[in-house]
């Protein structure tokens, strides 16, 4: 049997850098977006009159 030629374990080394940089490509471009944080939990969503009012309703105010 004859001995592999040099073009042609080139040729089959570039082929593999080819597919092994588009399967990269397609694994990174199919991942899902990232998600957007989270709300922070401590807005009440109160205005400081409001807060203010809320707390001399329930007598917290000194």
């Amino acid at each position: 049997m004859a001995a592999p030629r040099r073009s042609h374990i080139v040729a089959l080394i570039l082929a593999a850098a080819v597919l092994g940089g588009v399967g990269a490509w397609w694994a990174r471009s199919s991942a899902p977006p990232p998600e957007p944080p989270p709300e922070p939990s401590d807005d009440t969503g109160m205005t400081r009159q409001q807060v203010e009012d809320l707390m001399r309703t329930i007598g917290y105010v000194q």
